[in-house]
């Protein structure tokens, strides 16, 4: 459903937003790969700046 190669953030957000609003735990779907954690690091600008300065720090 997430896919990873040639993705777009329409459809990563999309898979974020299921994950979020339970429906693919209501049907027993699992998130092979990139963990929605992750995706939402790296599109959300903040959420992203933030890890990155972490990242700088345990250098």
């Amino acid at each position: 459903m997430i896919r990873e190669l040639n993705e777009t953030a329409r459809d990563l957000n999309c898979g974020v937003q299921l994950v979020k609003s339970g429906v693919l735990e209501k049907y027993d779907v699992k998130v092979l790969g990139t963990s929605t954690r992750a995706i939402e690091e790296t599109e959300g600008r903040e959420l992203f700046r933030k890890v990155m300065i972490g990242a700088a720090f345990l250098r």
